[in-house]
């Protein structure tokens, strides 16, 4: 399994554009119906960063979503019109859960 946690601020005018391409990302994802991907989005109390999270069993499963052209648009109008602080990106190794993921 891989996990991984990317979280970064944008620009407080952007915010609200940030959160309907996340919801087209969505909607992709949904889309997919993949029983190897389980992603979700948060936002942090400060109303401007935001943490992706995602579950994949395989790197196949991984490049589902990052391949996405819904995917790509976010990432590339987020870096190009959004940012304020850069994204950082941690891979993550389960120790534990109280539920199946897979």
């Amino acid at each position: 399994m891989k996990i991984t946690r990317v979280i970064y601020t944008a620009k407080p005018d952007y915010v609200e554009i940030n959160k309907k391409n996340i919801e087209t990302v969505m909607k992709a994802v949904r889309a997919l119906n993949s029983p190897d991907l389980k992603y979700a989005t948060f936002l942090q109390e400060d109303g401007t960063t935001f943490m992706h999270l995602a579950f994949t069993t395989n790197q196949e499963a991984n490049d589902l979503l990052t391949n996405l052209p819904e995917f790509k648009f976010f990432t590339s109008e987020l870096r190009a019109k959004g940012i304020e602080n850069p994204p950082k990106t941690e891979h993550l190794s389960l120790v534990a859960s109280g539920y199946d993921i897979f």
